[in-house]
Order: structure tokens, then sequence, then C-alpha cells
């Protein structure tokens, strides 16, 4: 190999090393710590009415929350709906709720169309005001039968 293809191979090896690196830190990943909890009854499924979400621990720098729910084992997976939630601050278990009804608008319940088993995400992601990147992000499954 000449000098200039060997130049060229090193400049797009270490070009693609700093692309991956990159990729990687733009994808946030589950925060260690931050988890969540959805309290998922019968008077949630087919309703407008969101279930209580219990955010354990979230990163400091959290304004809000925004909730997408999505039913997994389809790909890509069903985006079903979602909501907006403002931090409310933590309790003595370290932990912010969102309450029951507390998302609206975009809202909508898991309600699956055929009587197998079907499983849905509850994704929580923990946005600042400052940023468009998530500070944390965490999804709880349920399942419905």
């Amino acid at each position: 190999m000449g000098r200039l293809s060997c130049l060229l191979l090193f400049c797009v090896l270490l070009g693609s090393s700093f692309l991956s690196g990159c990729a990687a830190s733009d994808t946030p990943e589950e925060q260690e710590g931050t988890r969540v909890e959805v309290n998922f009854s019968d008077r949630h499924r087919c309703s407008r009415i969101s279930p209580e979400i219990t955010v354990y621990n979230p990163p400091r720098g959290t304004n809000y929350y925004e909730v997408r729910v999505s039913q997994v084992g389809t790909s890509p997976e069903r985006y079903i709906g979602g909501g907006r939630w403002v931090y409310g601050g933590l309790n003595s278990d370290g932990a912010d709720i969102i309450p029951e009804g507390g998302l609206l608008n975009m809202y909508r319940s898991p309600c699956p169309s055929n009587p197998s088993e079907t499983s849905f995400r509850f994704t929580v992601y923990c946005m600042s005001k400052d940023s468009s990147q998530p500070l944390a992000i965490s999804g709880y499954i349920i399942t419905l039968e």
C-alpha cells in the first residue's frame, strides 16, 4: 500500500472510532439508582386515566418527566401515547410520584385488541429545562392477559 493509502486508512479508522464514541454518549442509559414502578390495575385498562407512576431517585436537575407508553413484542414497538408531568420533589422514600390521572391530553392506556398475553412498556424520561437530552431513562413493563 502506498503512503497516501495508509494515511487515508488511518484517518478513516481514527474518525470512525471518534464517531462510535460520540454515538454511545448521545444515547442515555438507564441511570443507576433511577427506577420506575407503575401501579396499573383493571381500572386503567382501555381508559384515559393514567396509573400512578413512582420515580425513585430521579437525578439532580430533573424538572419534568416525559412518559411514553408502547406495546412491546412488535417491531418496531408501537407507540400508544404518553404525557408530561412536572417534577414535584422527593418524598421520604427518595421518590417522586406522578399521580393517578396526572398524564393528560396524549395519554392512552394499554388496551390489547386480542385475548392473548400482551406486554406494554412505560418509559419515563427525566428531563431538565436546560437540555433536550434526558438526564435518565427508566422503564417498567406490564403484561395484560
